[in-house]
């Protein structure tokens, strides 16, 4: 979900997996990395930078 006000943008996201047990393997590693990738990009953002 994300909304654009006055010319800043917020964006949110949300990862839900619903099955039986734990996810393993490389459906797990790719969760992972998304959530890292997304930790990354914010911990980059600057107010005044593009």
């Amino acid at each position: 979900m994300g909304c654009h006000i006055d010319g800043f943008i917020a964006v949110v996201a949300h990862t839900h997996v619903l099955q039986q047990g734990l996810v393993t393997g490389r459906a797990a590693d790719v969760i992972a990395a998304a959530n890292t990738a997304a930790e990354v990009a914010l911990r980059l953002v600057r107010p005044g930078k593009n």
